[in-house]
Order: structure tokens, then C-alpha cells, then sequence
């Protein structure tokens, strides 16, 4: 699943539409809770990481605001 979607979240990431940029954070966010540490963390958390540096801040905004929904997801990840 994460082969299939990955180039297309990565696209997503730097489409010039901030509305999609704001959807897709809480796609990227409601996505992690269906994956396994390894793979929450070898490819979600790259794209949040870029949604956070995000020029926009309605887009970080988006991601800070879902943070304790990936706190408790985060719990059991040693990063």
C-alpha cells in the first residue's frame, strides 16, 4: 500500500494548492494511525516533517492541530 501511495503523498506535499496541502495533513495524520512503527516513521513523518516547514501557516497549523492524535500513535516509536 505505502509503494502504491508514497510518490503521490510526495507530489501532494508540494502541490501549489494550500487548501490540498491542509487536506492532505489530515490524511498523512488518519494514515499513520493504520501503519506500523517502521513504516510510520520511515515515510509519514518525512512529509509531516515537511508539511511543519511549511511556508503557509494554515498548513503547519493543520498538523499542529492533529499533534496529539500522532502523540498517542507515537508512544510506542523509538525514534
Amino acid at each position: 500500500m505505502v509503494s502504491v501511495l508514497l510518490p503521490s503523498l510526495r507530489e501532494l506535499v508540494r502541490d501549489e494548492s494550500v487548501p490540498a496541502r491542509v487536506e492532505l495533513a489530515g490524511v498523512l495524520m488518519s494514515l499513520a494511525a493504520y501503519l506500523g512503527a517502521h513504516k510510520l516513521t520511515a515515510h509519514v513523518l518525512p512529509l509531516i516533517q515537511l508539511l511543519l516547514d511549511d511556508p503557509n501557516t494554515t498548513v503547519r497549523l493543520s498538523i499542529l492541530s492533529r499533534a496529539t492524535c500522532m502523540g498517542h500513535m507515537l508512544e510506542h516509536v523509538h525514534l
